[in-house]
């Protein structure tokens, strides 16, 4: 899609000016007073410059979201705010709204008028009709029209469990009562792909324990364990196997079209081959009334998040080391295949009944924003996932690359041993005030954007230096200044535990 600014009204060098803005794939763009070089990350600088004379415009004033076929805009601390059709006072942007062709934005005192060109929106395809009139088969004699065969009898599962050889099933057991369950979990032939992952249930410690009275495909719904910005997650079991299983039904915030649901499903899809100890494992996904499903392993420890919450303390040093330590085998091992995971955070840490650490939702987010679905409504719902977002990300969503991972990485070892992040943010309370205009607040971009992390040893001061000294270079805005990847990171965590205990 194409989406152009012109300059309507302002400064006299500034009219008649066209932005035009280029994307196949979903990406952030940043518009401010002054540009950023071609190709180069600066800090202090947008991505497209809205006028250079016009003083009333920030640095960093306001940020299209493109998701093709859609296009968003939101405020990012501008000064004098961002008004979009409406230009009285108190009617200034305060959330994300869409953008429709025609619209006026006012950043300053400079009106840029918005055109939006979708290209690749698919113009509807006419029916072919079979008029009643003509016979579907020619009536030539010379014409032969092969006999139906009669359908075989499809077997049924039992039956087909039956035929299997013995050597290939396994003896397993209801977790919860210890019943013997070796030739239902072995029905649909996946018992052995999943011996190390899959947990079970037998039918009377299903209706023991469920909450939920609702089914959806074979999945029985057990009970609801999380909400996101992307939908809700269910402990559910399989009912032909009765394996137990974390069900995700993703909610668009928009609905979806054939072509977009094709492709979400399609990128979720390489989830299937990516098989590590660290990595949550992917089961199945299915589509129901155009919403997809994604069914995984289920992970009964919960999040790091949730086990912050319970503690109402940070990590010891030890225990923090350790699961960053875990994940980061996972991430090693994503990085090596091309795959850049976008969404690390303390919520997508999960533990397993052993209590190691796994990393879940793994291209979730991408494959989301790939399917013209934003992710993005209100600061409050994204506040979570941009706390721990690397800059390159906010600015060049499409581009990222390892260290973006890198940068989430040490913001989550910094909040696992301080429980503070290492940025000035505004409280609840602050954001509160900034709305009704009681308050000056900064937005959380222009905070990571321009702000310098604070130092690690200011909010830990027992933290060995060597320690230190790796979490604050993962948090370089440079990304060229951080390691390089998963791996890189994981050999100096490393060099620093055998040197302290040498």
């Amino acid at each position: 899609m194409r989406v152009t600014l012109e300059v309507i009204e302002g400064h006299r060098k500034d009219r008649g000016k066209r932005l035009e803005i280029t994307r196949t794939e979903p990406d952030n763009i940043t518009a401010g007073r002054s540009a950023r070089k071609f190709g180069k990350f600066k800090e202090g600088h947008a991505q497209i410059q809205v006028s250079h004379y016009d003083l009333r415009v920030s640095r960093w004033h306001f940020m299209l979201m493109i998701r093709p076929p859609n296009c968003y805009i939101r405020d990012i601390g501008s000064t004098n705010h961002t008004f979009v059709n409406n230009f009285k006072k108190k009617k200034y942007l305060k959330d994300v709204i869409e953008l429709k062709n025609g619209d006026v934005i006012k950043a300053g005192e400079t009106h840029l008028k918005v055109h939006i060109v979708d290209k690749n929106r698919e113009e509807p395809q006419e029916e072919k009709i079979i008029k009643l009139s003509e016979p579907v088969y020619p009536k030539e004699k010379h014409v032969w029209v092969p006999e139906e065969e009669p359908e075989k009898k499809k077997k049924t599962k039992k039956q087909e469990a039956k035929e299997k050889p013995i050597e290939e099933q396994l003896v397993m057991q209801c977790s919860h009562c210890g019943r013997d369950l070796s030739e239902q979990v072995n029905s649909d032939g996946k018992a052995k792909t999943l011996k190390d992952t899959a947990i079970y249930l037998c039918k009377e410690c299903v209706q023991a324990e469920r909450e939920e009275y609702k089914k959806i495909a074979d999945y029985i719904l057990l009970k609801q364990i999380g909400t996101g910005g992307m939908g809700v997650v269910y402990k559910a079991v399989h009912k032909p196997t009765g394996r137990i299983a974390a069900l995700k039904e993703i909610i668009p915030s928009k609905p979806m079209d054939e072509k977009r649901l094709e492709l979400f499903c399609r990128e979720i899809s390489i989830s299937r081959d990516i098989i590590h100890p660290a990595i949550v494992r992917f089961y199945d996904s299915f589509t129901r009334k155009r919403k997809p499903f994604l069914v995984t392993e289920y992970l009964p420890g919960g999040s790091a998040e949730e086990k912050l919450l319970n503690k109402q303390k940070p990590f010891a040093i030890e225990e923090a080391f350790r699961i960053i330590i875990e994940i980061l085998g996972g991430l090693s091992y994503i990085h090596e295949k091309r795959i850049v995971h976008r969404d690390i955070k303390p919520q997508n840490i999960l533990f397993d009944k052993n209590g190691r650490a796994k990393l879940s939702d793994l291209g979730l987010a991408k494959s989301y924003e790939l399917a013209g679905q934003s992710g993005i409504t209100g600061a409050e719902e994204t506040s979570g996932t941009i706390l721990y977002m690397a800059p390159e990300q906010i600015l060049d969503f499409c581009f990222v690359k390892p260290p973006a991972d890198v940068y989430s990485m040490g913001v989550c070892f910094y909040y696992f041993l301080t429980g503070k992040f290492p940025y000035h943010f505004p409280s609840s309370l602050d954001m509160l005030m900034g709305l009704f205009d009681l308050k000056k607040v900064k937005h959380l971009f222009t905070i990571i954007l321009e702000d310098d992390p604070i130092p690690i040893e200011e909010q830990k001061k027992d933290i060995p230096k060597r320690l230190a000294a790796v979490i604050d270079r993962c948090l370089k805005k440079n990304p060229l200044e951080r390691f390089k990847d998963g791996e890189e990171l994981m050999e100096a965590l490393l060099r620093v535990q055998r040197t302290s205990s040498s």
